[in-house]
């Protein structure tokens, strides 16, 4: 299975030109922020505090095309809402691991 969606990008590289590489390098740069609170919430166990940042990132990685990071993120979230979160540290790893093969797929494009 293609790590990112190769018509998404594609779309992207036509709509935004030159910009594009902005909105990877954007990308980039803030979904190591948003892994690091939902990391946080969890040591916290805070859970309703995992929302915010897992529907951030899961919103920007289906902007790029990250669907399988998209998916991670979705399954977290539902549980997060459902409040019946059963391995938060689980779903975070395969956030990290979906996050560290969509990574250099990115950063090859700039």
């Amino acid at each position: 299975m293609a790590i990112l969606d190769n018509e998404t990008i594609e779309t992207l590289k036509d709509v935004l030109a030159d910009d594009f590489a902005l909105l990877i390098d954007t990308f980039l740069s803030d979904a190591p922020k948003r892994i690091e609170e939902i990391k946080n919430a969890i040591a916290s166990t805070d859970i309703a505090a995992i929302e915010a940042p897992v529907h951030t990132l899961k919103g920007s990685s289906g902007n790029i095309g990250g669907n399988d990071l998209f998916a991670a993120c979705e399954a977290l979230l539902v549980q997060v809402r459902e409040n019946q979160v059963l391995d938060p540290v689980a779903m975070l790893g395969a956030i990290e691991a979906e996050y560290a093969r969509l990574k250099p797929e990115l950063e090859s494009m700039l």
